[in-house]
Formats: C-alpha cells, structure tokens, sequence
C-alpha cells in the first residue's frame, strides 16, 4: 500500500489517500501516546485537523501499515 497525504487549503483540510490497499483502510493520525481515529477508505478528508501543527497520519489495511510523512 502506498499512501499520500496532502493539504487542501480551500477546505482547509488534509487529504488522505490509499493506493494498492489491500481490504479495508483505517486511517489515524499518530498524536503521541494516543491516536485519532479519522475514517475508513481509499481517500478520506480530515477537517478536524488542527492548523499550523506537524501532522503524522497513518493508515493500516489487511497487510500492514504504513506511516506517511510528517505534514503541517
């Protein structure tokens, strides 16, 4: 699986997408000693992010995770 992660400013939102995923993909955001569930999908749209932070999003599937890199 390969996973993009990406800002979308007019909606003021990050977008999430999965590629080559393999059954379901859950998606959270890494938030230190605990995680935020964000949604389930190929792409999913995070509105509740918080602005002006680092962000690190992953994602797991049926094989794995993989963890995207940091966005702010």
């Amino acid at each position: 699986m390969d996973i993009t992660v990406e800002l979308v400013p007019p909606q003021m939102a990050v977008r999430l997408t999965a590629t080559g995923a393999v059954g379901d993909v859950a998606w959270y955001e890494d938030q230190g000693a605990t995680d935020r569930a964000v949604g389930t999908g190929g792409v999913v749209i995070d509105r509740a992010a918080p602005l002006n932070r680092p962000l690190t999003y992953f994602a797991t599937d049926d094989e794995g995770s993989e963890v995207a890199d940091p966005i702010t």
